[in-house]
């Protein structure tokens, strides 16, 4: 592109506001013995086009979304020390044109737990509301006032910025703290904190709209917005509208037609569990113990049971939140009953992890950790490490013999309402599970990375991508898109023209991962820079609905289709992966300046397996990383450039081919052949087509490809749900907890694991 195109491309609007201007506006003292809510100070503020001086960091804050955010963060640290860094909400261009499930917004900081860069999207209105406003808010200073409120509106070319006194506000859970906002401002989008928020405890999140909110903040984000003096962000501009069009029909359509996106509607991430405990990778008791398939999937039938409504973006036709009564409402009776969100990854830290058996004895330690704004992924992790403190005997004041936390939801439940008020035990755990462990001895059953708890299992590829990942675990949910819930041609097609080894497919298996997790985070960043939903985006890839180009001709931005028309050497797909190894490289370099090095990309409970040549040293290789773990010269260099993706010269295929596509017709080996049944076990809607626990009379034994193709015809509800058009096996297929292959025999007796799922959630 030339620079006059350039030049002539709309920038970012990005709107700061120093909330130390609002303490010299001020006409009252901070603190007031009055709880009712009153306006401290106002001002109008304009916004500003992006620009840096530095040409890298200024080519990809001009992309908005989540690369607007690593840059503004990049540049604030240049500036001030870090732990002044601002909080910065941005959203993508997809969000602004409010197309169809695009509505996350971008929250990103430097996090309170680990010192480096930290990032994660949310949903509910938050994004189209503040599209109205800017591309980027961000949010530096702090107020010093009790039960601060920011609230923000669009006043002709202006934003009106108020800064409010909730005294009442302080020590209110999320949902509370919405309904008095409201409240007071009528119609608004809210992102508040809890108390460990304003503790600023470094799990603390934060919490966005309501009915109910939606969580984010891995890291410690919510301690953030605490340490700002901030109880609450309001923003009551209109949200952006969509406009009714062919052209988003047709993404409608689109999505509608994903069999995992399909599925993840009808099991609201719970057909995860199902999914792990089919390949025996469930675990129990900080990750010691497997748990059995069918105790497994027991969590998601009763989480389809106590499930009471669901909430999606915007505009998407399969919207995948569910939603579930409280189980002990924290709020008096006339404020109306709570609504709690729930996933998957939160239930498996609260639940099996802590070895409790089933869904009704986790949904109350989950409300906790909503009401007090805690991450349940990490304290999770953190209430794992008591529980074995307290099998050994070494915390004696818990008052219950030796090994009974483990699966004491009361207890638990206990624990974390202490945290919350820093009292008892609860306070030990107020530094995170890392400063617990050391403290008893048990560093070596800590499993984090970038001090964030990871989820331990034997995908090798989500094993990496959670440990390498630039900016905290959570953003490389959906990881990867494909490996062990698709087959390896869904794998070559979307990874073209990289070469796949052989055996990169399995999950078991270290051959390509490197490759497959560089291509996955470049993936993920340019979809988060967009503001379109990560799920959305993998289940039309994986499915193969759409394929990479169709997908960034939807969501890329207004930048790059001007550089791919004026130059169509390289296509826009090729564009948004190099804009994606682009941003995940700026905050490779952000968070070399923080003093990271990679040792922290290879923990050291993962060291031996993160070693192994295709591993770490092949995703450092693509990457572009010398030994410290920061970018090359060379490679700072191509920041913003599709050259960037030049790193990947040695890991091109001349003619990339799918190895294992179903088999055809009469490849069987010569084997005695006879009448005998298989055992089908499937969930959500593949379970509703063929039975909970059915069983099928085949001619065995014969190739999986062609048994499934004879279950559609005796099924007929199951066509198309088992067997692409063009052949391909829809689900991942598992027998005795390993995958199956197109060309592997099944037999009489088999029981097969039939698993369409997504990774994340």
């Amino acid at each position: 592109m030339t620079k006059l195109q350039q030049d002539r491309t709309p920038r970012p609007r990005v709107l700061t506001v120093d909330l130390r201007d609002f303490a010299r506006l001020a006409s009252s003292p901070p603190i007031s013995a009055s709880p009712d809510p009153r306006l401290i100070a106002e001002a109008r503020l304009a916004t500003t086009e992006w620009r840096s001086s530095t040409p890298q960091v200024d080519r990809v804050g001009a992309w908005s979304g989540s690369a607007l955010a690593t840059a503004l963060v990049y540049e604030s640290v240049l500036h001030d020390p870090p732990h002044h860094a601002p909080l910065v909400l941005a959203v993508g261009e997809c969000v602004r044109r409010a197309l169809a499930t695009a509505a996350r917004t971008t929250i990103a900081s430097i996090a309170p737990a680990s010192g480096l860069y930290a990032e994660g999207q949310v949903g509910s209105d938050l994004g189209r509301r503040l599209a109205r406003l800017c591309d980027a808010l961000v949010l530096q200073g702090e107020t010093g006032h009790a039960g601060a409120v920011l609230r923000l509106t669009d006043d002709a070319d202006e934003v009106r910025a108020e800064l409010w006194s909730f005294p009442a506000l302080v020590g209110l859970d999320p949902v509370r703290t919405q309904r008095l906002i409201a409240k007071e401002f009528g119609s608004c989008a809210t992102l508040c904190i809890g108390r460990a928020g304003e503790r600023e405890l470094p799990f603390a999140n934060l919490a966005a709209g309501a009915a109910p909110p939606s969580f984010v903040g891995r890291g410690g984000l919510g301690a953030v917005l605490g340490r700002l003096g901030l109880k609450a962000l309001a923003i009551s501009a209109a949200p952006v509208e969509e406009r009714e069009s062919a052209s988003s029909r047709g993404l409608v359509k689109l999505l509608s037609a994903s069999p995992r996106l399909a599925e993840r509607a009808a099991g609201g991430s719970f057909e995860l569990f199902g999914a792990y405990g089919a390949r025996a990778d469930l675990r129990a008791r900080n990750y010691a113990d497997v748990v059995a398939p069918d105790d497994a999937r027991a969590w998601s039938t009763r989480a389809g049971e106590r499930e009471v409504g669901r909430k999606g973006c915007r505009g998407c036709p399969t919207p995948c939140g569910w939603v579930f009564e409280n189980a002990e409402p924290s709020v008096e009776p006339q404020d109306g009953s709570i609504r709690r969100g729930g996933r998957f990854s939160a239930f498996y830290a609260l639940g099996p992890n802590l070895g409790l058996r089933d869904f009704d004895a986790a949904l109350p330690l989950l409300a906790a950790c909503d009401d007090a704004g805690i991450d349940a992924k990490e304290l999770g992790a953190a209430l794992a490490l008591v529980c074995m403190a307290q099998s050994a005997g070494r915390l004696p004041e818990l008052e219950l013999p030796p090994g009974e936390l483990w699966g004491n939801s009361a207890a638990l439940r206990a624990l974390i309402d202490d945290v919350a008020l820093g009292r008892g035990i609860g306070r030990r755990l107020t530094n995170g599970a890392r400063a617990f462990a050391a403290e008893f001895g048990l560093a070596a059953e800590v499993f984090e990375a970038k001090g964030q708890a990871l989820r331990l299992e034997s995908n090798l590829a989500v094993l990496l991508a959670q440990c390498v990942s630039s900016r905290g675990a959570d953003p490389m949910r959906a990881n990867p898109f494909s490996v062990g819930h698709s087959n390896r041609a869904t794998l070559v097609k979307l990874l073209a023209p990289l070469d796949l080894p052989a055996g990169a497919e399995d999950p078991l298996d270290a051959a390509g991962k490197g490759r497959i997790v560089w291509w996955h985070e470049n993936w993920m960043a340019a979809i988060d820079m967009s503001g379109f939903c990560a799920f959305s985006a993998a289940g039309l890839l994986a499915d193969g609905v759409c394929d990479v180009d169709e997908l960034a001709r939807w969501i890329a931005p207004e930048t790059l289709r001007a550089e791919c028309a004026a130059d169509a050497t390289r296509s826009i797909g090729e564009r948004m992966l190099a804009a994606g190894a682009s941003i995940t490289t700026l905050q490779r370099a952000l968070n070399a300046r923080l003093g990271a090095r990679s040792e922290e990309d290879r923990p050291a409970f993962a060291r031996a397996t993160l070693d192994r040549p295709q591993m770490w040293p092949e995703y450092a290789s693509l990457r572009g990383l010398d030994e410290s773990g920061a970018p090359s010269r060379a490679t700072w260099e191509r920041v913003g450039e599709p050259s960037i993706l030049d790193t990947r010269r040695p890991f091109l295929a001349a003619a990339p081919s799918v190895r294992c596509a179903p088999a055809a017709a009469g490849t069987l080996v010569e084997e005695p052949r006879s009448s005998g049944v298989v055992r089908l076990r499937a969930s959500g809607l593949l379970e509703r087509a063929l039975g909970p626990d059915e069983r099928v009379e085949l001619v065995l034994p014969i190739l999986l490809a062609q048994a499934l193709r004879e279950i559609e015809r005796a099924r007929p509800a199951s066509k198309g749900m088992l067997l692409r058009a063009s052949g391909e096996i829809v689900p991942a297929v598992y027998r005795a907890a390993c995958r199956l292959d197109a060309r592997d025999l099944v037999r009489a007796g088999d029981e097969l694991h039939l698993v369409v799922a997504l990774s994340g959630g």
